[in-house]
């Protein structure tokens, strides 16, 4: 009797250890995803910084103004 008691735990512990497994799988998937989506996010950001540094750099006065008009095809603007 003992034998299948022990048996029945061991299958259980294997059971349990599998089901450990997948979710260990999982969670890696998870985090590789996530990983891929934050260096998508850290390149947006990136690119975002480079536009602001760039727009700041250009001098826009006002829409009417002469230097303005000249400024937005200089920057590539398209307002």
């Amino acid at each position: 009797m003992a034998k299948n008691v022990n048996d029945s735990k061991i299958m259980e512990q294997k059971d349990t250890i599998g089901q450990l497994n997948m979710v260990i799988s999982s969670q890696n998937e998870l985090i590789t995803s996530l990983r891929s989506i934050m260096e998508e996010c850290n390149a947006t950001i990136s690119s975002l910084r480079e536009q602001v540094e760039y727009l700041t750099r250009c001098p826009v006065q006002g829409r009417s103004d002469p230097v303005f008009r000249r400024t937005e095809t200089l920057c590539g603007l398209q307002l």
